[in-house]
Formats: C-alpha cells, structure tokens, sequence
C-alpha cells in the first residue's frame, strides 16, 4: 500500500490525486489503530529514540525523552525552587515559558544555577521515588519516568559544574 500511494503521489496530480489523499488517510488511520502513532509521538518509542522533550546540560550533551517523561521530569520539580532561586528557574525555563517550546536549557548557567536546579530536581525525584508517584502521573508510566529521570540525574552529576557538597 505504501508503494502504491507514494507511485500515485508522484503522478499528476489529475486523476490520482484523491487515490493517493485516500490511501494516505488509511495508513494514517490503520498506524494510529495499531498504537504506532501513540508509541511514536507520545511515549517516544520510534527506534529506541526518545522523541518529544530535550533537556540541553551542555552544547555537547543533552537528553531527549518522550512527552509523558518531559512533562514530568520538568514541571514535577517546580515546586522545589524556593524565592531566592526564581531568576535561575525562569533562565532555565524560558524555551517553555516564552517560547512554547519542548525543551530546557541549562547551557549558560553557572555552578550556583545548575546546582540550584539538581537540587530542585533531585528532591523532587526522591520524593516521587519514596511516594510511588508523580504528580498526576499515570501509574502505567511511572517506571519508565523514573528510569529517565535517573539518567538526567546521572547526566548532571558528570557535568563539570555538579558541586557534590552541595547535593541535597
């Protein structure tokens, strides 16, 4: 069906046209029904990549993760940034805050800034880890949350501004 829909696609766009708007609409119907589209977009299973969120550390190292991982592992921790520690969160929030945009950026922020986020991310790992739950989050998705948010953490503690005294 494939072949036939991108053979039909490249014709004129004549006679074929609605063919090809047809087939295409049932492989877009037969994927979302066998959960391609779901394990795809949201749970980010496309070949082993995860595809929706991305956390930048540095230019050289980040982490991508789906959306249910993202939005977890990013919001959850918000609660754990106190007053003093408000420019640092909006610094690092701003791609969502301002821009709409699926990911965070620890880039330019210096020890005290990183740090300022493991802490508010590590309690709040600890806490989801110690209650069984995060937030709002379905049970279905917790391990595969935790197992994510475990490698951030690991990926943080390996970064040249990680301060191990400093740690919660």
């Amino acid at each position: 069906m494939i072949l036939e829909f991108n053979r039909l696609f490249q014709v004129d766009r004549g006679r074929h046209w609605e063919k090809a708007i047809r087939l295409n609409n049932q492989l877009l119907a037969e994927e979302v029904s066998q959960g391609h589209a779901f394990n795809r977009h949201v749970l980010g299973e496309a070949n082993g990549v995860n595809m929706a969120g991305y956390v930048h550390i540095t230019n050289e190292v980040g982490l991508s993760m789906s959306t249910i991982s993202f939005n977890a592992i990013v919001e959850f921790p918000r609660i754990y940034f106190d007053s003093s520690s408000k420019g640092f969160e909006s610094e690092i929030y701003e791609p969502i805050d301002e821009g709409e945009m699926d990911f965070i950026s620890l880039i330019e922020q210096d020890s005290h800034g990183f740090m300022t986020f493991y802490k508010a991310l590590s309690l709040a790992h600890d806490e989801s880890e110690k209650s069984g739950r995060c937030g709002n989050l379905d049970e279905q998705f917790f391990e595969m949350v935790m197992k994510t948010w475990k490698e951030l953490l690991c990926l943080l503690r390996n970064d040249t501004r990680f301060i191990a005294n400093l740690c919660p």
